[in-house]
């Protein structure tokens, strides 16, 4: 602070060497704020003083905070000498009133500078007197002024206050050559902020604070012109606009293309008022006088420049003005033209713009044609129709065909998503224009002709049956889809043409039966029918998904499936026919008629085979004959299947008195048992009741008595024992008798005793057998009521009976209940472990067959340790606790 001349001060030097002497004995005060504010009212700083000054205020407030609230004061009392020489500016020495001289000295008050420059646009340009200069920003520094201690002090010279500023510059208001230099400078700056703004708000402001009705933009120097000029910028045009639509009619100023170097945008110049066109007042006085025939582009591109009114637009559309294609005499106005384009050269109504071939039109350029001219870029609906419908009444010689598909395929192209004559195609549907096919039902012959696209089809599958189709020459899924043509007849129209089809094939043969035709001619026929309906019903499988029950209900009562019988065509109902097989032999080829699969026949009633229900109903009321068709081993087959799924909840009466099952009587009974059962070449095979014919359970008794047996399959016998059929062991009554002396307690018998005793638990294990035992096994069997008693042998004899007939035959053991509920088990001296199964098999089980004879007999016969050795649980069963 000290080096600001502030009196009676004293110097840090002298305050070092004598601290204690200034402050206690002389108590000289601290120079403070105040003292530096008083020293400045009575004092006017040089210039480098005053940098000095204000390169000291940040850096004192940085130390002490508080100086800052003086900053305000302090600005107010600084005044500082200024002096232009040679415009360089000086550093003034210190005034005093007695020596100022006030005609070579200028002192200004710093409180009077308010703004410090930071835009760069604004360097080397002249600045209003509230801004520091800028040597003395330059010598203070830009980062200085822009500390927070000169926020009081100081801000940035705001741009539209300099643009406010430098409108009312001489180097704006006067357009003097010295300044032109400057002058572009100031443009430039001017015009690069104008670009810098956002909103349009903010550039329409900005550009009114502008000078726009002076003389201020410097021209284009041409010959003429010694010294460049000024003009005002509404009477100039932009040194880019292209004006030579109109040479010979004038001299057009344009702006000096030094600004366009100079960064000057158009955008700038056309706010200010330039213009880019000529007026429109202008145009329509020479409209007529103006050569553009043959090159209309230069008026069109005048035209997009210029500034045009709503009623200029309607003018310009309504007068006739421009040049049309290959017509040198008329001019036509742009809404009777259409822009060029190839895909309309077919129509003959069409009138295309002149353009030069050689130059392109652009994207902006049809845009502003279109858009703001009315010029035509489709031709109307209605014409292409007429066009249609016109080519399509001529004959085939006079029309031009191509023309034709050309017209045609540029209306599917302008009918599809969101195309322009979608909504207004509807009213032409009946319209008879497409190319389509159609053969005759009649002859067979294929024809062509126009058809609507209500009364046509694409799809050529649909011709078989005598509909219209596309012509498949032409991209007709294209088309047909564009121009509403559907793909198939419905489902209703082709079920009516299926029974028109039929009619029409059995005209056909009842006139060759009258007129008693060659069979030649009626194999052919028939050949030609057969085809023609194998194609429909291929076709009509397609479309399948489309039918519903209740329309092809109709078809279950009417005969429309051609089948070959007897070298004839006969129409069948679906259930008087099936479908093919797999390629076998099977029962519905020998018992009905048959064609190959096809899923309409399908979903009309025609079955893949018959079913177990029909075949079954076939059976019961023909038996005969269908055994006779057939055969015994296709008969058997038949059998099989009835078998494996019985169509009948209950066996009625009919079925139970009906001759339709098999039954066999043995011829050769020492070669007719095989594994497989009967031998079909020495047994003889006849069609019985199920109550005549026996299920042979047991082949020792069927061998005693003659008797119609079942084919010895397991389902088959199921089957006939479902229906009424008994088994042999059923039928064959049994007895034995036994003679001679009966011996108790004999060692065999208790030998006997014992084993049975023995084995006991194993004979009645549901782990050894699964076959069911009476209720009453266990007793049967045990010690309390079972009794051994040997005979002599050939003292015991068994008697069969069946029907009428006998036989006896001996046996080495029986068993027989007595009266006092005991067993009595009677044996020979040489027994039979397999007649011991069997007597104690019919005791115990409730159906005793050979197996189980055999089976019971190897319990009883063999070894504890074979049994084991066999896999029997012996041990389980007999010692259970010890296991």
């Amino acid at each position: 602070m000290e080096a600001f001349r502030i009196p009676n001060v004293v110097r840090r030097v002298m305050l070092e060497n004598a601290r204690e002497y200034h402050t206690v004995i002389a108590t000289c005060p601290i120079l403070s704020m105040h003292d530096m504010i008083e020293t400045m009212k009575s004092q006017v700083l040089s210039e480098q003083e005053l940098i000095r000054l204000l390169k000291w205020w940040p850096k004192i407030c940085r130390m002490d905070q508080s100086f800052g609230r003086y900053g305000s004061a302090l600005k107010e009392v600084i005044r500082f000498e200024s002096s232009l020489i040679g415009g360089q500016e000086t550093v003034a020495k210190n005034i005093t009133r007695a020596t100022a001289d006030p005609r070579s000295i200028q002192v200004i008050n710093l409180d009077s500078i308010l703004y410090y420059t930071s835009n760069k646009l604004l360097q080397e340009l002249p600045l209003p007197d509230t801004a520091i200069t800028r040597v003395l920003q330059n010598a203070v520094g830009l980062r200085n002024l822009e500390d927070k201690s000169f926020s009081q002090w100081f801000v940035p010279l705001p741009f539209d206050m300099w643009a406010s500023f430098i409108s009312s510059h001489p180097c704006l208001t006067e357009a003097k050559f010295s300044d032109d230099k400057l002058r572009i400078q100031v443009l430039a700056a001017l015009s690069k902020h104008y670009d810098e703004l956002g909103s349009a708000t903010g550039k329409r402001r900005f550009i009114n604070l502008l000078p726009v009705k002076t003389l201020f933009l410097p021209i284009e120097i041409d010959d003429g012109m010694d010294t460049p000029q000024c003009r005002n910028p509404s009477d100039i045009y932009l040194s880019s606009s292209d004006l030579s639509a109109f040479e010979g009619l004038g001299k057009f100023e344009k702006v000096s293309v030094e600004l366009s170097k100079e960064g000057v945008s158009d955008d700038f110049l056309l706010a200010l008022g330039v213009r880019k066109t000529i007026s429109m007042d202008f145009l329509f006085l020479h409209l007529d006088t103006l050569q553009w025939n043959s090159n209309p582009k230069s008026l069109i591109c005048y035209l997009m420049n210029a500034e045009l009114s709503q009623e200029d637009f309607h003018k310009l559309r309504c007068t006739k003005y421009l040049p049309a294609k290959d017509d040198q005499v008329a001019l036509y106005s742009p809404i009777e033209l259409y822009l060029p384009n190839e895909e309309l050269k077919m129509f003959p109504f069409v009138r295309f713009l002149q353009w030069p071939e050689v130059e392109s039109m652009t994207t902006v350029q049809r845009s502003f044609l279109i858009n703001k001219l009315g010029m035509r870029v489709d031709p109307p609906l209605s014409g292409i129709m007429t066009y249609l419908q016109a080519e399509s009444a001529k004959t085939n010689a006079s029309r031009d065909e191509a023309s034709f598909v050309l017209a045609l395929r540029y209306l599917a192209q302008k009918l599809g998503p969101k195309g322009i004559y979608e909504k207004e195609y509807e009213q032409y549907r009946g319209v008879k224009f497409l190319p389509c096919i159609r053969q005759n039902l009649e002859t067979g012959e294929v024809v062509r002709e126009r058809q609507s696209p209500s009364a046509c089809f694409y799809n050529p599958s649909a011709l078989i049956m005598g509909f219209s189709v596309l012509d498949p020459d032409l991209d007709t899924v294209t088309i047909a889809t564009r121009t509403k043509c559907l793909k198939d007849p419905p489902a209703t129209l082709l079920l009516k043409r299926l029974i028109q089809l039929v009619h029409i094939s059995q005209n056909k043969l009842s006139n060759l039966e009258q007129k008693k035709a060659r069979k030649d001619e009626k194999d052919s026929l028939t050949t030609t029918i057969l085809t023609l309906f194998e194609g429909v019903f291929l076709y009509l499988s397609s479309r399948t998904s489309e039918f519903d029950k209740s329309s092809v209900a109709v078809l279950a009562k009417t005969a429309f499936i051609p089948c070959k019988s007897r070298e004839q065509v006969v129409f069948c109902l679906p259930s008087q026919v099936f479908f093919k097989g797999d390629g076998t032999d099977s029962l519905a080829e020998s018992l009905f008629k048959e064609v190959e699969y096809n899923t309409f026949l399908s979903l009309a009633g025609v079955k893949a085979e018959p079913t177990v229900h029909e075949l079954f109903d076939l059976m019961i009321q023909k038996p005969d004959e269908v055994l006779d068709t057939l055969g015994e081993a296709k008969y058997k087959t038949l059998l099989r299947r009835i078998a494996s799924d019985p169509p009948f909840k209950q066996v009625t009466k009919e079925i139970r008195e009906c001759a339709f099952l098999l039954g066999y009587l043995v011829m050769d009974e020492e070669i007719s048992d095989d594994n497989d059962g009967v031998n079909i070449q020495k047994a003889q095979y006849v069609l019985a009741r199920a109550d005549d014919i026996y299920i042979v359970d047991n082949s020792f008794l069927r061998r005693q008595f003659s008797m119609l047996v079942s084919p010895m399959e397991q389902q088959l016998e199921d089957f006939y024992h479902l229906v009424g059929s008994r088994y042999v062991s059923e039928v064959v009554r049994k007895e034995y008798i036994v003679d001679g002396r009966n011996r108790r307690d004999t060692t065999l018998t208790k030998q006997f005793a014992n084993r049975i005793s023995e084995r006991r638990p194993l004979v009645l294990s549901p782990f050894v057998s699964s076959r069911p035992l009476v209720p009453n096994a266990v007793k049967l069997l045990s010690d309390d009521y079972l009794e051994i008693i040997e005979v002599d042998d050939h003292s015991i004899h068994a008697k069969y009976m069946f029907d009428r007939s006998s036989k006896s035959i001996p046996t080495t053991c029986c068993a027989k209940s007595t009266s006092s509920r005991k067993t009595l088990i009677f044996i020979t001296p040489s027994f039979d472990w397999f007649d011991v199964g069997t007597a104690i098999g019919s005791l115990i089980l409730k159906r005793c067959q050979l197996e189980d004879a055999f089976f019971l007999s190897s319990i009883l016969e063999a070894s504890l340790d074979t049994l084991r050795h066999r896999g029997f649980p012996v041990d389980r069963v007999l010692r259970p606790g010890n296991v």
